[in-house]
């Protein structure tokens, strides 16, 4: 569905496919969690995944409704269905970045205590998320911000609630010591994460959203520059 969505966004007759942005984000999930079961024990995974959806989704509602935590925003019937305002699938895509951000962090620093990893994982999100704004507010519109702009508070946010739900993924989780120390199981985050930069950044980039999209990837090759660093020192 990646090449397709690209090629989906960028014609105006493939905009009526907007709608599949919900399959693809709720596949994310699911070839997360399965690329997580090779990591952990199943039961924790779920467990976690479940935390993340919930609470993301209980965000979400009140955000939409008292303009808090992200500030003033509303969705469209892009991402259709909504309850109370909120569509459930944008809870796949809270826990599709926050996974696969965490799981680059844990591959890089894996004998790192729970906040670093956590903090890492959060300025991934950070950077994921200066990405998707332009992405799906201004390109694609699957939200609107009241005044056209995206307040700082949004990306604060951002900030904290990743790095929350990356430490419950730390803390619920029960790694398999063994198989965390195997580099190869990493990959499918690691495809998943790239695959949603370049998603943003194509999409971004011909939008004409420069700025957006220089900041996003200077974060995000920083951050991993300064853990591959951090990585290949511990090792």
């Amino acid at each position: 569905m990646f090449p397709v969505g690209i090629i989906i966004m960028l014609t105006d007759y493939g905009r009526q496919f907007l709608w599949t942005t919900s399959i693809f984000l709720a596949l994310q999930s699911v070839i997360l969690i399965l690329a997580l079961r090779h990591l952990a024990n199943l039961r924790s995974v779920l467990i976690s995944a479940c935390l993340i959806f919930d609470l993301s989704f209980v965000i979400e509602l009140i955000g939409v409704r008292y303009s808090f935590p992200f500030g003033a925003y509303s969705y469209t019937y892009t991402l259709y269905p909504l309850i109370k305002g909120a569509p459930p699938t944008i809870a796949f895509a809270w826990f599709a970045v926050t996974a696969s951000s965490f799981l680059i962090a844990k591959l890089f620093l894996g004998n790192a205590n729970a906040f670093v990893i956590s903090f890492v994982s959060a300025v991934l999100i950070l950077a994921t998320d200066i990405l998707l704004e332009p992405f799906a507010s201004f390109a694609n519109g699957f939200w609107l911000w009241e005044g056209g702009k995206v307040p700082i508070q949004n990306f604060a946010s951002w900030f904290g609630i990743g790095f929350v739900f990356s430490l419950i993924m730390e803390k619920f989780i029960k790694w398999d010591e063994e198989k965390i120390k195997n580099k190869k199981l990493f990959i499918i985050p690691v495809i998943v994460f790239s695959m949603n930069v370049l998603n943003f950044s194509v999409i971004n980039m011909v939008s004409g959203y420069f700025l957006f999209t220089f900041i996003g990837l200077a974060l995000v090759g920083a951050e991993m520059l300064l853990i591959i660093n951090i990585g290949n020192n511990e090792a």
